[in-house]
């Protein structure tokens, strides 16, 4: 099982000192494969080399997962593995289907509403709902012990009364937090995150909203954009320390664990050059060690050539 092989790495770790099992900087690794980005073979290798790497959780897309789990439940469950489901997965749960219907559960951009941007974030029902999709979804799925809910790719946000004097981030975060509070009351062994992401670049869309308290879910950010010659404090470029202040103020404001997604093997940043960043990334785990990160892990975006090399 994943923990017995995690357990000897520590044990060979503290006895013989081996470099290769030397103790992580961060408590928990991952690596997201961005859909579709591993095969199914590329993922069922990765299953088996995980544990050996002292990373014990599984993060794969709905998406794929919803495809390959028959297969990959008995090599997860073989080695005592877990699974974080991660993306931007509400039109699983809600699919943009309900428009007809529900249209109030959908942004209202430019005072109609809309099926094409965010959801209504602060709409109660929309709530329930998706607490309640959540729910059936998890009732089967034993190995999967977090979700990362991610809100859709783009800036159109709903500007309802409700929702605009809130603002995106702070109706979104406080709808994933009712969330979270429902299903642990009937699944307590999941564990909820929001995602914090600069979609279109936009800073409201990743800064701390003023006024923000949330408790029952979990905190990840992903700061698109970076420079990577420099960390987030010692930056060169202004955007990177405005990053690093944020990241510093969702740590102080998160109540339970805090991840960082980072963008190492992004080609939409990085061109399809990929460089590998060791040294970047080992000075990044010093930093986020330091700030008391309970997670990072990159996200895998390359494109199917990009996989062959």
């Amino acid at each position: 099982p994943g923990e017995e092989i995690v357990g000897s790495g520590k044990i060979l770790r503290s006895r013989l000192r081996t470099p290769w099992v030397e103790k992580p900087a961060i408590p928990r690794r991952y690596i997201f494969p961005e859909d579709k980005v591993f095969t199914l073979s590329l993922m069922q290798k990765f299953i088996e080399w995980a544990p050996r790497n002292l990373i014990g959780d599984i993060t794969i897309s709905f998406n794929a997962w919803e495809e390959w789990r028959a297969k990959l439940v008995p090599e997860i469950e073989k080695r005592g593995l877990s699974v974080t489901l991660s993306g931007h997965c509400l039109r699983m749960f809600i699919p943009k289907s309900r428009f007809m219907d529900r249209p109030e559960w959908f942004a209202e951009i430019k005072g109609a509403r809309a099926e094409g941007g965010q959801y209504c974030f602060s709409n109660p029902s929309f709530r329930r709902a998706l607490a309640s999709k959540i729910i059936a979804f998890l009732k089967d799925e034993g190995v999967v012990r977090r979700l990362s809910i991610w809100a859709e790719d783009t800036a159109l946000v709903c500007e309802c009364a409700v929702c605009r004097p809130k603002g995106f981030l702070k109706s979104f975060v406080e709808c994933i937090d009712e969330v979270a509070r429902v299903v642990r009351k009937r699944l307590p062994r999941v564990a909820i995150d929001f995602l914090a992401y600069n979609a279109a670049l936009a800073w409201d869309m990743l800064e701390l909203p003023r006024g923000l308290k949330f408790s029952n879910c979990s905190t990840e950010i992903a700061y698109w954009g970076r420079d990577y010659r420099f960390g987030l404090k010692n930056s060169r470029q202004a955007a990177d320390r405005r990053a690093g202040r944020c990241l510093r103020n969702w740590r102080r404001a998160s109540k339970r664990s805090i991840a960082l997604l980072e963008y190492y093997t992004d080609i939409w940043m990085l061109t399809h050059l990929i460089p590998p960043l060791p040294r970047r990334i080992a000075q990044d785990c010093r930093d986020y060690a330091a700030l008391k990160l309970d997670a990072v892990g990159p996200l895998i975006c390359l494109s199917p050539p990009d996989m062959n090399h």
